[in-house]
């Protein structure tokens, strides 16, 4: 699995340089999310998806334990550069009501701010 993790201050940005979300890497983002928040002490994080160009129901798993980790750690996941089809997907789960999503990183840094 192609990604990287940054700590931008408080907040972690992990970046997914994948094109499909989906069983073959779910489990992988699940474990590297959970050690990234772990090893940064932190709960404020953001998930960059604009590599990823299709998503299934594994996928979708993986984002909700991403927001559920995050909220754990007392902060909250942005999920960052969702594609049309991935947000059509979200809109038809109901889960764009749920997760919050942002169309770049600087946007996500201002919500994980509080600005």
């Amino acid at each position: 699995m192609n990604f990287d993790v940054e700590k931008i201050d408080d907040a972690i940005v992990f970046r997914l340089r994948e094109p499909r979300l989906d069983a073959e890497i779910s489990g992988l983002v699940k474990r590297e999310v959970a050690e990234a928040i772990r090893k940064n002490d932190a709960g404020k994080l953001a998930i960059d998806l604009t590599s990823v160009e299709s998503c299934d129901s594994s996928g979708l798993g993986a984002l909700l334990v991403a927001h559920r980790l995050a909220a754990a750690a007392k902060g909250v996941a942005v999920f960052v550069g969702v594609s049309e089809r991935l947000l059509k997907l979200l809109e038809i789960t109901r889960l764009d009501q749920l997760l919050t999503l942002a169309p770049s990183e600087s946007e996500a840094m201002k919500i994980l701010k509080g600005e």
